[in-house]
């Protein structure tokens, strides 16, 4: 098997309660996409499988495929996975893998493919609720992008 699409859909309906060893040709190849690694990492238990006492060979896997990540060793091709809907994760979850400096990379795949994406995807600035408003030497207005700026 070697369309990076079938190879993909493989690693979805994999049964991993089985032997991981199909796994470690997939994860070793650099034909192998991006979204399929990072698949494969995240039903690894992404980053918790340190916590969860899985066997050897599934943190050497987990331990392979994330430092393979990391360094840009996989191409992007047209493939798509998404860990936060995948793995339901919610906001709390997400803001607390952010702030212990988890790798967006690992998290938002996709607002990382492209330098400006980021930028693009962000909410909206909030703009100050009443209480808020400074009414000493400086007032926050909102400006034209909705984003809150200092005037004096």
């Amino acid at each position: 098997m070697t369309d990076p699409t079938a190879i993909h859909q493989w690693v979805r309906e994999f049964n991993w309660d089985d032997d991981l060893a199909p796994m470690w040709p997939i994860v070793e190849s650099s034909d192998t996409d991006f979204a399929t690694a990072l698949l494969i990492y995240w039903r690894l238990e992404g980053p918790w499988i340190h916590r969860s006492g899985s066997d050897s060979e599934a943190v050497r896997l987990h331990d392979a495929v994330e430092s393979r990540l990391l360094t840009g060793a996989y191409a992007r091709h047209s493939l798509h996975y998404d860990p936060i809907a995948d793995n339901s994760l919610s906001r709390v979850q997400v803001e607390k893998l952010k702030r212990a400096g988890f790798p967006m990379r690992l998290l938002q795949p996709d607002h990382m493919a492209e330098p400006d994406a980021a930028s693009n995807s962000r909410p909206p600035c909030q703009l100050p609720s009443s209480s808020e408003v400074q009414t000493s030497d400086s007032q926050r207005t909102p400006s034209s992008d909705g984003c809150r700026r200092a005037i004096r």
